[in-house]
């Protein structure tokens, strides 16, 4: 693997400052705001730091995030097919590589409502109307079964727990650092699968500084970012979960993974990544 440039050391450590910056002012200007015009809705401030979540998210102007570290996971992205269940959709950046013919219906869990505005232009511009179903819930099991089950895929079982297997393809993109329960919430993923269905994954990780990857500067910056708060202005995102782990480790009840295919990227930096895909067994 090919050594980071002084540009992408440098990129790697201003870029959580910068999302850490923008989510507070956000979070200071809703606060301002509903103080002024709502005050009886100022408390609890984690409501206000939600809304300011999506406000700050919704104005990032990425350019084009498939230019960077996202490039790794395209050619896994542009394969997905069937049904698929895309968890954390955000703004609809990766809508664009849903469109080969092998996809057959596209469900987008995104809770934050200020998102489902572009998320749904991004859906128009990829020619997506009527393949691609929003739907406002949590990726956590409570909140996505019930979803899933006003929607008519998901059923009650007569041991009284739900059916499942019912997608082709799942799609996790910076998304599991975020959920209140992720052991829970991936093995429930991996009940969704169907045999032999694909869980693709970008998901930043808790910086491997003890392997020949990782990095301990950036392992204790991590560690800073969390004490000063990133999680509450960031969405509840955590810099510290062994997502990689995780996720190996999912469904081994139920006969585990036939293929697990996971990368690191940027070991380096302050938000490395796990990428790649995992095949459920049939």
């Amino acid at each position: 693997m090919a050594s980071a440039t002084l540009k992408e050391y440098a990129v790697s450590y201003f870029l959580p400052f910068y999302l850490y910056v923008l989510t507070a002012y956000y979070f200071l200007l809703v606060l301002l705001r509903t103080l002024l015009h709502n005050p009886s809705r100022a408390l609890p401030l984690s409501n206000i730091a939600s809304q300011s979540f999506g406000e700050a998210w919704a104005a990032i102007d990425e350019g084009d995030p498939y230019s960077g570290p996202l490039a790794n996971i395209l050619p896994v992205l542009s394969t997905a097919s069937g049904t698929i269940l895309e968890v954390g959709p955000g703004s609809g950046e990766q809508v664009r590589f849903l469109t080969n013919e092998h996809v057959e219906m596209v469900y987008g869990v995104e809770p934050c409502e200020v998102l489902h505005e572009p998320l749904e232009k991004a859906v128009r511009e990829a020619g997506l109307q009527g393949k691609y179903k929003v739907l406002g819930c949590g990726a956590e099991r409570e909140s996505l079964s019930e979803e899933l089950k006003n929607v008519g895929l998901l059923k009650d079982d007569k041991k009284g727990g739900v059916s499942g297997e019912i997608f082709d393809t799942i799609i996790v993109i910076r998304v599991l650092c975020s959920v209140n329960n992720p052991m829970d919430t991936i093995d429930f993923l991996y009940k969704l699968l169907k045999p032999g269905g694909r869980l693709i994954v970008f998901e930043h990780i808790k910086n491997p500084w003890w392997q020949g990857t990782g990095s301990l500067v950036a392992r204790c910056t991590q560690i800073l970012y969390q004490l000063a708060g990133w999680s509450f202005f960031m969405g509840n995102c955590h810099l510290d979960r062994r997502t990689d782990e995780y996720l190996k480790a999912a469904g081994e009840q139920y006969g585990g993974w036939e293929k697990v295919e996971l990368k690191t990227v940027g070991g380096f930096a302050v938000i490395p990544f796990v990428s790649g895909e995992l095949v459920k067994k049939r």
